[in-house]
């Protein structure tokens, strides 16, 4: 894993984990907002309820509030004394005793609650019968009589059911719309401006702590990252220095074997044990050449003057090199290369990307098939592609992600002269990582191609 892939890790890191704990810290901050207003709307219909059965009496109101309470709190204590025990002094009360239609919470909130509101009282005829107020002045009759009857008005058509019973909001007022006991009609508005501006300063407090979490998360997220990827820079340093070092260790016994060999052919004459061991020579020395290339182009600051190059030009020179390697292997070879396509680069990379490309694709090409180059520009001329293809039959079933892995080969026996694609493509996508391009294979109808953009 080179720099830039740690880069691109710890930037994924970072994006996912804040992302994460900002939504984790959205939902909580939102189950707890919307269970706030469930809450204050069960104490706002069980207000409205217990004053439209009062008929906005507000003695009668209390004396009925009073008796409720007293009987909950002796049921609560009768059915916390199992039998042939001693009550306890202590009750822990259950979900539902806390929560329920008459549970401690409501009935703590509703005692405590300083109800002001309104009530318009309709007899059967729907006459005007009354309008009571508790602790609450009203700008005028006619503002509860309008507000009366555009609530009766949106009740309208309701006549489907039996017993009328309409909930809503008006102005800063929440209303209930009843039929009366007695006969008649009752709109009670309940004024709820207090829970309004609690349920406000909740919502925009929580807003405020939520902006001010992310961004404490932002910053300890990032310093995170930061601290998590060194081990893994240290690591890729180590690599590449371990490549460096190696490379420069192995070359002076490759020049004795070689000097040696040489020498053998020169006194006992070429055969073909000394012949094959020039030709591993070689071999070695090849790849000890891509390795050190390989931990070049992935460092940054070692990378050559980039100018602005004829890209056509380029890959034209280099695909003519390879036009005798094909005719010798009696393969055709196609170009379709346009003039003028240009790129900020470096030389040495695009003639090495379009070499390993097109080695590659005389060399697993098929008897008497055909090689193909093409260029073409991308992205409004942003970007260039280039496409190396040829002929082969057999990759129907082959898996072309791990063409591009070091030192992988189709053929398990990892023959060298033929067997599938080791570390040249490897070369080709680090080449192409460097340019922040992309680079695939694809098979269909007989030919397999390498597009690589960048």
């Amino acid at each position: 894993m080179n720099r830039t892939q740690i880069e691109k890790l710890r930037r994924k890191f970072f994006l996912l984990s804040s992302a994460a704990f900002i939504l984790v810290i959205l939902f909580v901050g939102g189950v707890m907002y919307i269970t706030n207003q469930i809450v204050l709307q069960s104490q706002v219909r069980a207000s409205l309820n217990r004053i439209a059965a009062a008929d906005g009496n507000i003695d009668q109101l209390e004396q009925a509030q009073t008796e409720a309470v007293s009987e909950d709190t002796v049921s609560s204590r009768r059915s916390a004394e199992a039998p042939g025990e001693k009550g306890s002094a202590f009750h822990t009360p259950t979900f539902f005793e806390a929560f329920g239609p008459s549970g401690y919470l409501r009935q703590l909130a509703e005692t405590q609650l300083t109800m002001r509101f309104f009530a318009v009282l309709y007899d059967e005829d729907m006459a005007l019968e009354d309008i009571r107020t508790n602790l609450l002045h009203l700008p005028s009759t006619e503002y509860a009589l309008a507000a009366a009857q555009e609530v009766l008005e949106n009740a309208s058509g309701s006549g489907l059911f039996h017993h009328r019973k309409r909930y809503g909001t008006y102005d800063v007022f929440s209303y209930l719309d009843m039929e009366r006991q007695s006969g008649g009609t009752i709109v009670v508005f309940l004024d709820v401006s207090d829970n309004l501006n609690d349920s406000n300063r909740l919502f925009y407090t929580a807003l405020i702590l939520i902006g001010f979490g992310s961004i404490a998360v932002l910053l300890v997220m990032r310093a995170l990252s930061f601290h998590m990827i060194q081990p893994e820079i240290r690591n890729a340093r180590l690599q590449k220095q371990f490549i460096t070092n190696a490379s420069h260790e192995l070359k002076t016994p490759l020049a004795v074997i070689r000097a040696n060999t040489e020498l053998e052919q020169m006194i006992n004459g070429e055969n073909e044990w000394n012949t094959s061991t020039l030709r591993q020579v070689d071999r070695m020395n090849g790849l000890i050449a891509n390795l050190v290339m390989i931990a070049r182009a992935e460092e940054k600051e070692n990378a050559g003057e980039m100018a602005l190059l004829d890209v056509s030009k380029l890959i034209r020179e280099t695909a003519d090199t390879f036009r005798p390697v094909a005719a010798q292997d009696e393969k055709t070879f196609e170009t379709d290369i346009p003039e003028g396509l240009s790129k900020v680069c470096e030389e040495s990379d695009i003639r090495h990307l379009s070499s390993v490309l097109i080695d590659n694709a005389i060399k697993y090409c098929d008897p008497s098939g055909t090689v193909r180059v093409t260029l073409s520009s991308v992205s409004r001329g942003r970007q260039i592609r280039l496409c190396v293809s040829n002929s082969y039959s057999d990759g129907r079933d082959t898996d072309y992600s791990r063409f591009f892995g070091r030192f992988y080969r189709q053929d398990e026996s990892h023959n060298a002269d033929r067997g599938g694609y080791g570390i040249g493509l490897s070369i080709a996508e680090t080449l192409v990582n460097k340019y922040h391009g992309s680079i695939d294979a694809s098979w269909k109808d007989g030919t397999i191609t390498f597009k690589a953009v960048l």
